[in-house]
């Protein structure tokens, strides 16, 4: 029977190790970069939320201009 320390310095235990470090790194590199893409997808979304209402809050002040001016009733 093997010893561990036989089993560990085993070439065959090499490659099979070396296998699976590799599958888990590819793994860990598809999560980040879905991740990244999640982030990116939802930054875009934030920004144009902000921008509808940085718009909606200009109209907002220019009626609120107007009417103190008398040019808009309601």
């Amino acid at each position: 029977m093997k010893t561990i320390l036989a089993i560990l310095t085993s070439e065959s235990f090499k490659s099979v190790g070396l296998v699976v470090l590799g599958w888990v790194l590819g793994q860990a590199k598809d999560w980040f970069t879905e991740r990244r893409e999640h982030r990116k997808a939802v930054s875009r979304v934030l920004a144009d939320l902000l921008e509808i209402r940085h718009q909606f809050r200009g109209i907002h002040f220019v009626l609120q201009e107007l009417k103190s001016l008398g040019f808009c009733k309601n």
